[in-house]
C-alpha cells in the first residue's frame, strides 16, 4: 500500500517528519504539485467530505475525468453530481459511525454532470451548448463578451489600441484553484488574439513567476501582505482609468471598489466579514459573475457564469483485479 500526497504547502516538511517518525517513509510518496489531469489519472474514487462548497473545481475535474465520486450534499455539489453520488453531511460528522461502506459502493456510482440551464437572451455572456458543460473556449469567449465596448466618444487611438488587452487581477499571490483557473483563461484568451496582462503581488510571487514562465506581460504590485496588495491595486486602478480589469476574486474586486470599468468574478459565497466587503465590492461594477446557482442566489445582483471543464471522458468503473481501490481525498 502506498500513500501518495500531492501538493505543496507549509505542512509538507511536518508531514515528511511524521512519516519518518512513524517509520513509513518508504510507503509515502510526496509528489509535489500535480495538475488535476495527472492526479485523476491514477484515481478510482474521489472522496470529498466538505462541510461547505460553492462550485468545486475538484468535482468538475473529477466528473470530466470519469472518476467515481463520493461527496457531501452541501453548497453547489448537487449542481454537478447526481443524487447517487451525494451523501448527507451529517453522516460524516458522526465520528462514531463506520464509513467503510462508502468506497466500495462508490465504484458503482455514475457521476453524471448536471447540464446548466440556458441563459436568458439579455445576457451578454454566451451560454454553453445545452448538451454539456462549458468548454474552456466558451468560457473565455464569455470573458471577452463581458468587457463592454467603448462608446464612440471614448474611441480614441489609445482605446482602440488597448481594446484587445485584458487585465486579469489575481486574488492571491500563491496558486490555488482560482489562480489555476486564471491561467487557463489567460492562455485561451491569448490564443484568441487578446493581449493578456496578469496583475499580481510580488509576495507571494508564485503567480508572477508562473506568468513570466508562460510569457505573459505582468504588472507587479509591490506588496508583502494582502493589505499592501489591495492598496497597490487601488493605485493601479487610478492609473488605468480607461482600461477594463477582470477582478478574479474578492480581493481585487474590493480593492477597486467604486471603479465602474471592472468585471467582478466571485468564486465563493461571502461569509462573516466578507459579506459586507462583497456588498461594497459589487457597487458600480460593470457586471458581477458567480460560478453556480448556489453562489449566485447568495450574491445579490450577480449572474451565473459557468466554470469550464475538459471534455468528459467516461471510464469503466470496476474493482481492480488485485482488489485494491485508489482513493483521491
Amino acid at each position: 500500500v502506498m500513500l501518495r500526497i500531492a501538493g505543496e504547502g507549509p505542512a509538507e516538511d511536518d508531514l515528511g517528519a511524521l512519516a519518518r517518525d512513524l517509520g513509513v517513509e518508504k510507503s509515502v510518496d510526496f509528489t509535489g504539485f500535480l495538475e488535476p489531469e495527472a492526479a485523476l489519472a491514477w484515481t478510482d474514487v474521489l472522496v470529498q467530505v466538505s462541510e461547505w462548497e460553492n462550485c468545486s473545481y475538484t468535482l468538475l475535474d473529477a466528473v470530466a475525468a470519469g472518476v467515481a465520486v463520493v461527496a457531501t450534499d452541501v453548497g453547489g455539489n448537487r449542481e454537478i453530481l447526481d443524487d447517487d453520488a451525494l451523501i448527507p453531511p451529517e453522516i460524516i460528522r458522526d465520528t462514531s459511525a463506520d464509513h467503510g461502506w462508502l468506497l466500495p459502493d462508490a465504484l458503482l456510482r455514475t457521476a453524471t454532470p448536471r447540464i446548466p440551464a440556458p441563459r436568458t437572451a439579455s445576457s451578454r455572456i454566451p451560454a454553453p451548448r445545452d448538451d454539456r458543460l462549458a468548454s474552456l473556449h466558451e468560457m473565455v469567449s464569455g470573458i471577452v463578451a463581458a468587457y463592454p465596448d467603448p462608446s464612440r466618444s471614448e474611441a480614441t487611438t489609445r482605446n482602440r489600441a488597448s481594446g484587445r488587452r485584458l487585465f486579469l487581477a489575481t486574488n492571491n499571490g500563491d496558486i490555488a484553484g482560482g489562480e489555476v483557473m486564471l491561467f487557463a483563461m489567460a492562455r485561451t484568451a491569448r490564443d484568441q488574439g487578446r493581449k493578456v496582462v496578469v496583475v499580481a503581488p510580488t509576495c507571494p510571487r508564485d503567480v508572477v513567476d508562473r506568468a513570466e514562465r508562460e510569457g505573459f506581460p505582468v504588472h507587479r504590485i509591490t506588496a508583502r501582505n494582502r493589505v499592501q496588495y489591495m492598496l497597490g491595486l487601488a493605485a493601479f486602478g487610478l492609473t488605468h482609468r480607461s482600461d477594463w480589469i477582470w477582478c478574479n476574486g474578492l480581493v481585487p474586486s474590493f480593492a477597486l471598489s467604486g471603479r465602474p470599468r471592472r468585471v467582478v468574478h466571485l468564486h465563493q459565497v461571502p461569509v462573516g466579514i466578507r459579506r459586507p466587503l462583497c456588498a461594497i465590492a459589487t457597487i458600480g461594477a460593470g457586471t458581477c459573475l458567480t460560478p453556480s446557482p448556489y453562489t449566485s442566489d447568495r450574491v445579490p445582483g450577480s449572474r451565473i457564469f459557468d466554470n469550464w471543464v475538459p471534455e468528459v471522458s467516461g471510464r469503466e468503473r470496476r474493482p481492480r483485479p488485485e482488489g485494491t481501490i485508489r482513493v483521491g481525498h
